[in-house]
């Protein structure tokens, strides 16, 4: 669960590598822009959403299929 407020611009979101992972799936909520590192683990965004928290996951996944989101 993360805080977010509008007009939030250059946020970064990690997590540590993940082995044998080509790419990563990341959800936010509908307003948020990805600026830089789209498909990785760490990401850049920009939130033009409505202020509050809300849950910011992640899938690791390869060409076998996906692994367990975080959040």
């Amino acid at each position: 669960l993360t805080s977010v407020c509008p007009g939030q611009f250059g946020v970064t979101y990690s997590i540590a590598a993940v082995t044998n992972a080509t790419s990563y799936i990341w959800s936010f909520p509908a307003g948020t822009n990805v600026t830089a590192g789209n498909n990785t683990n760490s990401i850049t965004v920009t939130h033009s959403t409505t202020a509050g928290s809300y849950n910011i996951s992640v899938t690791p996944t390869n060409g076998c299929g996906n692994a367990a989101s975080a959040t």
